[in-house]
């Protein structure tokens, strides 16, 4: 039997610091945009600020963050890049081919139907390296002066944004992406009030649940709330303190709120059809060779009990990627479920909503006590998408051309997509003057599945 997909997905959460005076005169050009004053601005945040696509970070990925697509809005492509000397909004150059190497689709093929007659295609991935290459956690321009404009890590919480400045999380994970924005020069705040910012993007609370969803609810989602059972701080208090530096500087800041987690491709991809009638991986056919859209899963409960998977539960991308096809150790059958690690229970789904809500109400509070915050709801926006399947003739599923390969990240279009959102919100709430992207622009060729279905 052909399989469907191979491919490695890395959790990336990672750290890095740098110290010294950054705020450099030289560079400097004061940069208005409408009444917004941009002329030095930082990104804080994790994967997503980052620009981890298909599963590995990249210098090309990094330039393609929604970010730093922002940044190019405002100062033209003449002033974003790794040159201190030419670039006013400058980034860490990430050593080539990635690390990890991103997924890449080698082939799709057609090889039969639904039972409703829909063709079932079949999509041949490969990673060339799956390997973290520790030695390459240095940015080529590792020795600038200046610190980095977007200081984003992958794997950091808000937590980490505030604090980490060395390799260990605050899980006491090793995290050696740091290495790359922040050259051991002080934490992402640290380093941010260094460059003296007129405007900040900070995204955070997304790993706080994510954690959670693809651990199959096995790892709890970070406490929104200061808890005594709980080391540090909550989520709640941790904003507080990434935002209170900047309460009587003028300073410009747009948050965003956190999306479902439980609603992207990496939780609902495998076996399942949708609530919008659009169908997920199906995997195995009938003796007719029509293919079925949905299984019957067994899993086992983190209490020890063996059950059915609810069809308003999920089994986890992970199961797909162990190679189910061949000898699969776990078939997700009666005699050989599940380990709860590999699907999300019903009761784990409301724990990590609960969550995510609670941080959407500390984000929203926090813009509402200044006006010099401003919420760009990513919450909504990633919900309208997959409500509504897409947008724009794009789909919201693995290969729909705004998720990325790994399930997780946004791809450049879904990064465009962003990009126009956190905009739109700048524009109407501090009254910048930026325009916004064509999501067509970023159109991959490694989409073979959506070039294929304009074709």
């Amino acid at each position: 039997m052909k399989h469907f997909i191979k491919l490695c997905i890395a959790l990336l959460i990672i750290p890095l610091t740098m110290s010294c005076d950054t705020h450099d005169n030289e560079r400097e050009e004061v940069t208005m945009t409408g009444d917004l004053d941009a002329t030095r601005m930082v990104a804080m945040g994790n994967s997503l600020t980052a620009g981890i696509i298909d599963g590995g970070w990249t210098y090309d990925g990094l330039a393609h963050s929604y970010a730093t697509q922002i940044a190019r809005q405002i100062y033209g492509d003449g002033r974003v890049g790794d040159d201190p000397a030419e670039h006013q909004f400058l980034l860490g150059r990430i050593r080539d081919p990635g690390n990890p190497v991103p997924a890449q689709i080698n082939s799709i093929e057609e090889v039969g139907k639904y039972e409703d007659g829909t063709p079932v295609i079949i999509y041949d991935f490969t990673l060339p390296e799956t390997r973290l290459a520790f030695d390459s956690f240095r940015v080529e321009n590792v020795d600038v002066g200046p610190n980095f404009n977007n200081l984003a890590v992958p794997g950091f919480i808000g937590l980490d944004v505030l604090q980490t400045d060395n390799a260990i999380n605050f899980l006491g994970s090793q995290n050696p992406f740091y290495t790359i924005p922040l050259r051991d020069r002080g934490s992402q705040l640290e380093q941010a009030l260094e460059i003296d910012p007129t405007f900040v993007i900070l995204w955070i609370g997304n790993n706080e649940v994510l954690g959670s969803a693809m651990s199959g609810g096995t790892i709890p989602p970070y406490p929104s709330q200061d808890d005594d059972h709980f080391s540090e701080p909550g989520f709640q208090s941790v904003l507080s303190e990434l935002l209170e530096p900047f309460e009587n500087t003028g300073t410009r800041i747009i948050l965003g709120t956190v999306p479902d987690v439980t609603s992207i491709p990496f939780v609902t991809e495998v076996g399942v059809e949708k609530d919008n009638g659009s169908k997920g991986f199906i995997v195995e056919p009938d003796e007719g060779n029509v293919w079925k859209d949905t299984l019957t899963f067994y899993g086992t409960t983190p209490e020890g009990e063996v059950r059915p998977v609810l069809g308003s539960e999920h089994v986890l991308l992970d199961w797909l990627l162990m190679d189910p096809y061949g000898e699969h150790p776990i078939k997700g059958s009666q005699s050989n479920p599940l380990p709860d690690k590999l699907w999300l229970t019903a009761r784990q789904q409301a724990e990590i909503s609960d969550a995510t809500s609670a941080y959407n109400q500390a984000i929203e509070a926090a813009a509402g006590r200044s006006d010099n915050i401003a919420v760009a709801d990513m919450h909504s926006f990633y919900n309208r998408i997959i409500i509504n399947d897409g947008i724009d003739g794009y789909k919201a599923g693995l290969f729909g051309g705004l998720f990325s390969l790994d399930g997780v990240h946004p791809g450049k279009v879904g990064h465009a997509y962003i990009a126009n959102e956190f905009i739109k919100v700048l524009n109407e709430s501090f009254g910048a003057q930026i325009a916004t992207l064509n999501p067509q622009d970023y159109d991959s060729q490694r989409n073979l599945s959506y070039q294929e279905s304009k074709n």
